[in-house]
């Protein structure tokens, strides 16, 4: 496998052999043949990489990371983990994605099916998958100040909002899940 770190403060965008167009955030690492060969192509991220997929219906593209799997044939979507978050999400832009998440105790998987504007949000520590869904509306800065949280840690909670408005939230009660 090839592998790309991007050590940069700013996006690493490439292409795979595909045609695949991969956007690797700062501190992501993501693994790929050089050519893909066999039924499936399967990449493998550490971090955070917006992928938009050249359509092959024959050979599903495949995200890996930790226990969840993106399984698309064609479609823009998102995946990230940051360096000591306890989630994946995987955020659909446009297209139809799978997210599937392989047990650990030899479980049958859980697979949930995204539309547009839909994430799958997977809390590693818990192994618990859900779908979130976000209304869309023209009003552009309307749309970027909207967050919306569901069976999150307070981690993941504080990060986001700290990452979108620049706030730190501090939790100053005994409450632990939220």
């Amino acid at each position: 496998l090839t592998t790309k770190q991007n050590s940069d403060n700013k996006p690493l965008v490439f292409m795979l052999d595909d045609g695949t167009a991969v956007t690797l955030a700062s501190n992501g690492v993501l693994s790929y043949p050089a050519q893909f060969k066999g039924k499936d192509r399967k990449v493998y991220l550490q971090g955070e990489a917006r992928f938009q997929v050249t359509s092959d219906r024959d050979h599903p593209f495949k995200v890996y990371q930790d226990n969840i799997i993106a399984t698309v044939l064609g479609t823009d979507f998102n995946v990230k983990k940051q360096p000591g978050d306890s989630v994946i999400s995987v955020e659909l832009l446009t297209g139809k994605l799978q997210v599937e998440v392989i047990s650990s105790f030899g479980f049958l998987p859980r697979v949930i099916t995204l539309e547009p504007n839909q994430r799958a949000v997977y809390v590693i520590h818990t192994q618990s998958l859900f779908k979130e869904v976000w209304k869309q509306n023209n009003d552009e800065d309307s749309l970027n100040n909207q967050v919306a949280f569901k069976q999150s840690s307070f981690e993941d909670i504080a990060s986001r909002i700290k990452e979108r408005y620049g706030v730190t939230v501090i939790n100053q009660s005994s409450k632990t899940n939220w």
